[in-house]
């Protein structure tokens, strides 16, 4: 695995995104870590009734932004291929509708990635890994193996995730 921590330290990415972020701690981690990058999570709208939550109020409040929308099909078109770092965790097996399809998310990230930009996705499940390097393959015409590794070695929300998960990390072609 990259060391995504240094990696951002040494960069300090312009604009970094999270999707599907749940509860908000990573935000909250990646502003204190970033304070000079613009940190946006996007969640789905059926999450904005819980936005009263603290982990919500404090990602606010460290100045990251947050966006309820279907980011299958509506992302903000100023954020295409414009985007430092995507980040997705998938801290569950994504076995419900709205997850059914691994792959629409893959290619939301890949439509968000710039050139050169950083992917990163910890998932709970080695299928959903899988489809998503699928699709990363195609976008980005190069092999992307999801790695099996502990919970403890994805530097984001481990607290989450399952004892054993499959990670994607790569930076996409220039």
């Amino acid at each position: 695995m990259s060391d995504p921590e240094g990696m951002r330290k040494a960069e300090q990415a312009a604009i970094i995104v999270e999707l599907a972020f749940g509860f908000a701690p990573n935000l909250v981690k990646l502003k204190r870590q970033n304070p000079e990058a613009r940190v946006i999570g996007i969640e789905r709208p059926e999450m904005a009734p819980f936005q009263a939550d603290t982990s919500y109020q404090e990602a606010v409040a460290e100045g990251a932004e947050i966006m309820f929308l279907d980011y299958r099909k509506d992302l903000p078109k100023d954020l295409f291929g414009s985007v430092d770092e995507v980040i997705v965790i998938a801290p569950q097996p994504w076995g419900n509708e709205w997850y059914a399809s691994s792959s629409e998310t893959a290619e939301a990230m890949a439509d968000l990635v710039r050139p050169g930009g950083h992917i990163y996705v910890a998932a709970a499940e080695a299928t959903t890994a899988e489809r998503m390097a699928k699709v990363f393959e195609k976008r980005f015409g190069m092999t992307v193996e999801p790695k099996e590794v502990s919970r403890f070695e994805v530097p984001f929300q481990s607290d989450y995730l399952l004892d054993r998960v499959w990670v994607i990390d790569f930076f996409t072609p220039r």
